[in-house]
């Protein structure tokens, strides 16, 4: 019974009432993270997820600091964690409280380009990407991107492909432009590609084929995301080739829907 106890006190909720979700993120950072954690805790967010009045996105960050990995960029590290109604939405009733759907804790990081990093301006940042276990190769494709968007800031001739689709597109007769004014302060997540993946059985006995790094350990592609700002333009979705050097670059509007 006592290890039972002490095994309750050490795992996190896996709930969050309602009344504290609405009382705002310190609450909501003081019931889930314990004391040692939350003393380390120097900004909160919290805000709405998907197309729910109770779904909720939260995150906790301790002090961010300039990068070793480039000039530009800053790291932090920081708790992110979702939550929402358990079960049916028709069955749902406020005192069963909201479920913890997703809970990571690892570094982010976020460029303040052109400037140099220096702890007074990655605690002004914007636009911080989380890096779950790769950050070495998350570190290393901000570098490539801010570097596409200075040689497209300049006057000389580029050095890597830049493509834009669809091609048929106005805008993207400007594609130069468009990479050159891309707001890297509304970055918003990045995902890594390859062209090879493994077959993993789960748990549960699904099939799922995770990609993983080419045969050199290299993740050959990123896809960066941008934050929408809904109702005035869409956003940009850029793929950037070529981690230790800049290989290429394709911008592409993407049409979010919004429910």
């Amino acid at each position: 019974m006592l290890l039972a106890l002490a095994a309750s006190l050490l795992s996190p909720p896996d709930h969050v009432p309602v009344a504290v979700a609405e009382s705002g993120a310190e609450a909501v950072s003081a019931h889930l993270l314990s004391e040692a954690d939350n003393a380390r805790i120097v900004g909160r967010s919290l805000g709405p997820s998907m197309n729910s009045r109770h779904a909720y996105k939260a995150i906790f960050w301790e002090r961010p600091e300039p990068a070793a990995a480039d000039a530009n960029l800053c790291i932090r590290l920081a708790h992110r964690i979702s939550f929402d109604p358990s079960g049916p939405a028709s069955q749902w009733r406020p005192e069963v409280g909201l479920g913890v759907r997703s809970r990571d804790f690892g570094p982010e990081f976020a460029t303040v380009f052109p400037d140099e990093a220096t702890t007074e301006r990655c605690a002004e940042a914007a636009g911080w990407v989380p890096a779950g276990d790769q950050s070495e190769a998350v570190s290393q494709y901000m570098a490539r991107l801010v570097d596409a968007v200075e040689a497209a800031r300049g006057a000389e001739e580029l050095q890597f492909r830049l493509a834009c689709r669809p091609e048929a597109k106005a805008e993207c007769a400007e594609a130069r432009q468009i990479l050159a004014t891309l707001p890297l302060d509304r970055l918003n997540s990045i995902h890594l590609e390859s062209d090879n993946y493994e077959m993993v059985v789960t748990d549960q006995g699904a099939t799922v084929r995770p990609l993983t790094p080419d045969r050199e350990g290299r993740w050959p592609r990123a896809v960066f995301s941008f934050e929408s700002d809904f109702g005035v333009s869409q956003p940009w979705m850029v793929t950037v080739s070529g981690p230790e050097e800049l290989e290429g670059v394709l911008l592409k509007r993407i049409t979010l829907v919004r429910f």
